[in-house]
């Protein structure tokens, strides 16, 4: 009986080497017989009838099964759909935030918007009333009465000199009114040339100017002083057209409730030179005396 015969295989990593032995008479599994040899750039099944009887040293190899190989790498279904819920998640949290910003930014603007323009009228107006004079720009031809002021609860008509950007010499007849536009109100300032007492036409008149929009009231008031030197209330209407008044008040509201007007009133410095009240009448100490004896007689 002869002996056994096996055939040998080295193999190994290039700095050590082991064998494989590979019998022919007893046939094995595959998985035990067949390896992998190769390198990372190139690999080869070497089966065990390749008739190798001596031993053979393959260097840089390395040796893999079956059973060896390394398991499948990357994300499954359920990892890829969390990580995209997720990611449109904070993007809609993000857009939220950019909205809001942007929404609280534009609000800011526009508050900010309505309260310079506010601010501006009112510094002009101010500065109008503080020019006005006491000018004469119509008379009643019949009973010689004069005109430097009208007053009413929409209307109000004032002489003063026009601000250097819309001047063209003289004084003018302001007018401050209150005109329909549309659905909202508006105040309207317009200004007609006065030249010795009377208004004159332009050939090219002016357009009025909107100085307020979206009003939704507005009222006039006016105050002075009495004939017994009191300063009086407050009224709708100016009923001495020969003279100013002595103070000017101007409530306003808008349809837009964060629109706030500040509450405005206005002095007329030359109003005081009208609204004196009479000089007293002075009497000497002997009329006094006498005044005293003719009580007394008659009682």
């Amino acid at each position: 009986m002869k002996p056994r015969s096996r055939k040998s295989v080295s193999v190994g990593n290039g700095t050590s080497s082991r064998l494989v032995r590979q019998s022919p008479s007893f046939p094995q599994k595959r998985e035990s017989r067949d390896f992998l040899l190769g390198s990372d750039s190139e690999s080869r099944w070497i089966p065990a009838s390749a008739g190798m009887t001596q031993l053979e040293e393959v260097p840089s190899v390395s040796v893999r099964t079956y059973s060896q190989r390394r398991p499948a790498t990357g994300f499954t279904l359920i990892e890829v759909l969390l990580a995209t819920a997720l990611l449109a998640f904070g993007l809609g949290l993000a857009i939220a935030a950019l909205r809001s910003t942007t929404h609280s930014v534009r609000l800011s603007e526009e508050e900010a918007s309505r309260t310079e323009m506010v601010r501006v009228v009112q510094q002009f107006l101010r500065r109008q009333f503080a020019a006005s004079r006491p000018i004469v720009f119509s008379m009643n031809p019949d009973t010689f009465e004069i005109t430097v002021f009208e007053g009413e609860r929409e209307r109000m008509l004032f002489v003063a000199p026009m601000p250097g950007y819309l001047s063209r010499g003289g004084t003018y007849a302001q007018t401050l009114a209150l005109a329909r536009a549309g659905s909202d109100d508006e105040l309207q300032f317009s200004a007609q040339m006065v030249v010795a007492g009377a208004l004159i036409e332009e050939e090219q008149p002016r357009p009025p100017v909107t100085l307020l929009e979206g009003v939704q009231s507005l009222e006039f008031a006016y105050r002075g002083i009495d004939e017994t030197g009191v300063l009086g209330s407050w009224e709708p209407q100016w009923n001495f057209p020969d003279r100013l008044p002595l103070q000017v008040r101007i409530q306003v509201r808008f349809t837009d409730r964060n629109t706030i007007w500040p509450p405005f009133v206005a002095a007329l410095p030359l109003a005081q030179l009208q609204s004196a009240p009479a000089p007293l009448e002075l009497t000497s100490p002997d009329d006094q005396d006498q005044d005293f004896n003719n009580g007394e007689e008659q009682r």
